[in-house]
């Protein structure tokens, strides 16, 4: 299709403007959806967007005005780096964790018109526009550097992490066997199954109902609460900027047959949890939590060993740690070299503060970085400098 036949415009609301017919047809169509793109996940971002932001979705229709693109966006005011901007990020940020841009695999060639769009809302709309954890296996990260070669624009992207997936359709009895965790750690895993033997406990992998989804809520608030996470207030359920957001999230996806959750209980209490989502046959593992008096029974690996052999038994494609930072990893590591990237892109704008933007981010804190490591190394090179004149 000729790239001049699209359609381009800006949605103030989403359901004035997308139907969830029309939106979860598209989502469907796109190979890069996630359960974070999915209406469940979509429609509870907007509604619990925080004060001072603005939802705007950029839509692509073709000539028929069938919708072929979206782009949902929260526009709010930020300090970067130290520089007041209006920055414009995904309506996912910050609790999505794996994001593709929705556009039709059939109409790639529309991905240039929305650059040049994006472009032209720049200054009015945004000072820098960050994409955080996209995902991206149709070029178009590629095509957006060619594009800004070409255009005078100004673009960046680095690799956040590399999460690991574990693929469970095995073609051989070898390909299963390769999954297993090591010789040591199978032995490890089978203690902790004769300790849990020994006191009354129960492993369930469960997608529940709308109605289940609450009481299971409530009980992995109260397992967060008295963890590490708890303590430091950094668990999903009890921060108070987060603990509504999951409590209307969890129950929206369930009624989609979208929350994954496995659990093991001792002694009727929730002694340990691995929440998570279902999406295109895969389990998405998202956040984990434990009793504290039960943290020397190596709980996280047990759970991770009966997700996969129930997901497994279940039919499941794969595991997905899609909830992996720059420097945290995962247990999955151990049994799959398969890796999927993480993104993080900045589009600058055309306003003064865009090119301010630039300049910090992709000139003056990478070099800032190298010389913190090259101080630190001159400084413990001096040190065994030191040590080695006072002998």
């Amino acid at each position: 299709m000729d790239k001049t036949m699209y359609q381009i415009s800006v949605a103030t609301s989403m359901t004035k403007f997308v139907s969830e017919h029309e939106y979860r047809n598209l989502v469907e169509a796109c190979v890069d959806a996630t359960v974070f793109n999915d209406w469940p996940w979509l429609t509870a971002a907007i509604d619990h967007l925080p004060k001072q932001h603005q939802f705007i979705g950029i839509l692509i229709k073709d000539s028929q005005s069938q919708l072929v693109g979206m782009l949902p966006l929260r526009i709010a005011p930020e300090s970067l780096h130290g520089v007041s901007a209006q920055v414009a990020r995904f309506i996912q940020y910050p609790l999505g964790d794996r994001i593709g841009v929705l556009l039709h695999p059939q109409h790639i060639e529309a991905w240039t018109p929305l650059l040049n769009y994006l472009q032209q809302l720049s200054g009015a709309f945004w000072d820098c526009m960050i994409w955080n954890e996209w995902t991206d296996t149709q070029g178009l990260l590629e095509k957006s550097i060619q594009w800004a070669e070409t255009n005078d624009a100004s673009v960046f992207h680095r690799v956040t992490s590399h999460c690991p997936i574990l693929s469970l359709d095995f073609k051989t009895e070898e390909e299963k066997v390769a999954s297993y965790p090591s010789k040591k750690k199978r032995t490890n895993i089978r203690r902790i199954r004769n300790r849990l033997s020994q006191v009354n406990s129960t492993t369930k992998h469960i997608r529940p109902t709308k109605d289940e989804a609450q009481e299971l809520v409530d009980k992995m608030r109260a397992t967060e609460a008295a963890s590490w996470k708890g303590n430091e207030g950094v668990g999903i359920f009890n921060d108070p900027g987060t603990s509504d957001f999951f409590n209307d999230v969890s129950k929206r996806l369930a009624e989609n047959d979208q929350l994954d959750i496995s659990i093991i209980d001792i002694d009727d209490e929730l002694a340990s949890y691995k929440y998570g989502f279902y999406f295109r046959n895969t389990f998405l593992d998202y956040s984990i939590g434990y009793l504290p008096k039960h943290s020397k029974l190596g709980l996280g690996r047990l759970l991770l060993d009966d997700l996969v052999n129930a997901a497994t038994e279940e039919g499941y494609s794969a595991i997905d740690a899609s909830r992996v930072g720059a420097n945290t990893q995962h247990l999955l590591i151990e049994r799959t070299d398969q890796k999927t990237p993480h993104y993080r892109f900045y589009f600058f704008g055309k306003s003064t503060k865009g090119k301010l933007l630039k300049t910090l981010v992709v000139h003056i804190k990478p070099n800032m970085k190298s010389l913190r490591h090259r101080y630190r190394e001159w400084q413990s090179s001096r040190g065994v400098t030191q040590g080695k004149a006072e002998k």
